[in-house]
């Protein structure tokens, strides 16, 4: 079924055929580099035989979620970015909670009500949030597959599953005594990148793919402002990529401070225009993970409990909240479609503001 052809330039290259997702037949092909191994190729040529003979030997009254799984996935990744693709794969293929690990072998005309149920049930470890994305995954299969007549049913068995909701990790800022510790310690920081990126949370509110997506040409020197217009995300093992803004409302500009506008002078003056803010000793976008890597070595060194990185962005709508800044501003400067979701999920509350609300309410009253 599947043959190789040897390259001029030494690569090796193997053609196999496959079926697509409606049932016709094609090829395929994949060119391996130079230094690959035998055995890897011939694990290769394996896989994609044992597919081939899956796709033709099963019929849809009886294929299983795992061998859906491999055609679902070839027919949606040509819609999804790399990020959504990657965590698909991460929600089918998980070793604890994966999909394919726990119902792959279950037929998906048998998969019932009380299979999925039993399924979320031994997920105790995990949010309800998390719960939801492995059965929002698992609804977009079922319905596909009765779509491509795989399977019929009336009622989608997901829809009457019950996810139990857990109640969310409190999420505490930093106050606002250790955030000017933290910005005071920073400012002593050699290393740039990990200036950059405190000053970005704390300063501005980016989220950590903002952060990374910054470059030298969003930054307004005249005007102090930096415009958010793309982001960039980590994809699995596919490595990091560039999009679009997690929403519209992300798309917006943001006046900085002094001390940070100074930070951004300085790397204008060593980088060119279509060059990343936060970059590596080669110049190149500073990988995702880095981002956070660079911000927990450190906040280890500091007598300051540790949070995470997103904190400093929950730290920056608090403080501005605690500093009578108007909730529609807040709103757009942290790039929400709605204020409820700023003001519910991002701004914490401190107690020094608690203890003058009562002190306000005694002179008040009494």
């Amino acid at each position: 079924m599947a043959h190789i052809e040897v390259q001029p330039d030494g690569r090796t290259k193997v053609i196999y055929e496959k079926y697509t997702y409606n049932g016709t037949r094609k090829r395929g092909s994949k060119l391996f580099p130079k230094e690959a191994t035998k055995t890897e190729i011939k694990k290769f040529i394996a896989q994609k035989e044992n597919e081939y003979y899956l796709q033709h030997n099963t019929g849809s009254s009886n294929i299983t979620l795992k061998q859906f799984a491999t055609i679902y996935l070839e027919m949606i990744d040509q819609y999804h970015s790399p990020s959504t693709n990657a965590s698909d794969r991460s929600l089918l293929y998980n070793k604890k909670h994966g999909l394919v690990t726990m119902l792959g072998n279950c037929r998906l005309d048998k998969l019932k009500l009380r299979n999925i149920q039993t399924y979320v049930d031994t997920m105790t470890d995990l949010s309800s949030k998390t719960k939801t994305n492995y059965i929002m995954l698992l609804r977009a299969m079922l319905n596909m597959a009765r779509k491509w007549e795989y399977i019929t049913f009336e009622r989608n068995p997901v829809e009457d599953i019950v996810i139990v909701r857990t109640r969310p990790n409190e999420r505490t800022p930093y106050t606002i005594e250790q955030a000017r510790n933290i910005l005071d310690e920073v400012s002593r920081c050699d290393d740039n990148n990990t200036k950059m990126i405190v000053y970005l949370g704390l300063t501005c509110g980016l989220r950590r793919s903002e952060m990374g997506g910054l470059q030298i040409k969003d930054v307004d020197y005249e005007d102090c402002s930096i415009s958010i217009s793309h982001a960039r995300v980590a994809a699995g093992n596919m490595g990091d990529f560039e999009k679009a803004p997690k929403s519209y409302n992300g798309y917006r500009k943001i006046y900085v401070t002094e001390e940070l506008m100074e930070l951004l002078k300085q790397e204008r003056d060593r980088k060119n225009d279509s060059d990343y803010i936060l970059t590596d000793e080669h110049n190149t976008p500073l990988r995702v993970y880095k981002i956070s890597e660079l911000y927990r070595k450190f906040m280890q060194k500091l007598d300051i409990e540790y949070k995470s990185l997103h904190s400093l962005r929950h730290t920056y709508a608090s403080i501005l909240v605690s500093k009578g800044v108007n909730a529609k501003n807040i709103q757009y400067t942290l790039g929400h479609s709605s204020f409820v979701t700023s003001m519910n999920i991002y701004v914490g509350v401190f107690d020094d503001d608690c203890k003058r609300m009562t002190e306000s309410l005694q002179k008040t009253l009494f």
